[in-house]
């Protein structure tokens, strides 16, 4: 029983190796150049995680070359020809949180990351903290596991417990409250009420250490008033009146379209139905 048994094992191994060896030879295609930025990102991540340092160097490399960079922000794109006055370049979507949370992972993932890869990945974090929404995460729940565990590691391996920083928050009518960033609550998320709106508000920070603000504004704004698509009259005018055994009477119906535009339609139509009991004569 117990040679059966390693017998099995060892086969089972075997298919084990046998199953991996295939995969890695489907990685191979990654660095390719018809490869997708996200595929790349991904890949560059599971070649971190291999332990393969030269695969990994060469699609970090070929993942710069189409990096956007815009002030002290990195990040990637399945659609980086959108033009920076496009409403989407403040607006990205999912894919694009995903494949920048990839490439911080795929540089802050190794064995042993190097100041190097942690300074690296400082403009793609930043990046994606810019994209937070007002509760911390993104706009799918894919896009926000990718992207904070992203981040949580890079925190992680950022953390310093001394001289942390404490931000001061004041506005031009004398208010004023300090956040301290301490070792007993460095992931905790702290809200600071900003009380006059509208106000000029002005964060100073001190200490040492990277901390990360962000203003939400909510507001509220009136539905506006529907235009009327269409006007409809109906008249209704007895001719035949209980007790007569068969009452009828006349139904006039009005219709017209209210187009602001002023322009015709081209065709109308208008669907009438009667009580029940009632029939056309």
């Amino acid at each position: 029983m117990t040679k059966t048994h390693r017998g099995l094992q060892a086969v089972e191994l075997a298919r084990e190796d046998e199953i991996i060896e295939k995969a890695k030879q489907c990685l191979e295609s990654c660095t390719q150049p018809e490869s997708s930025t996200y595929t790349k990102a991904q890949c560059a991540y599971t070649y971190t995680l291999m332990g393969d340092v030269e695969k990994r160097t060469q699609l970090l490399e070929q993942l710069d070359q189409v990096a956007i960079k815009k002030d002290d922000k990195t990040h990637w794109s399945t659609n980086p020809e959108i033009p920076q006055d496009d409403p989407l370049w403040s607006n990205p979507n999912s894919a694009d949180v995903e494949i920048t949370a990839y490439v911080v992972l795929a540089m802050v993932s190794g064995e042993d990351p190097t100041e190097s890869d942690l300074g690296a990945a400082v403009p793609a974090v930043r990046w994606l903290h810019s994209q937070q929404n007002a509760n911390g995460g993104y706009a799918t729940t894919q896009d926000t596991v990718v992207s904070l565990w992203a981040i949580s590691i890079y925190s992680y391996l950022t953390f310093v417990d001394e001289n942390m920083p404490t931000i001061e928050v004041t506005n031009d009518n004398g208010f004023t409250e300090n956040v301290t960033v301490n070792p007993q609550n460095p992931t905790e998320v702290l809200v600071v009420g900003l009380p006059d709106i509208p106000a000029e508000y002005t964060l100073e920070a001190s200490g040492s250490g990277c901390a990360y603000v962000q203003i939400t504004e909510r507001y509220n704004i009136l539905n506006p008033e529907p235009e009327a698509s269409f006007t409809l009259i109906v008249n209704a005018s007895p001719i035949q009146c209980p007790p007569h055994p068969a009452p009828s009477f006349n139904l006039e119906i009005s219709a017209s379209l209210s187009d602001p535009n002023n322009e015709e339609s081209n065709m109308a139509i208008l669907i009438v139905q009667l009580l029940s009991g009632y029939m056309p004569p």
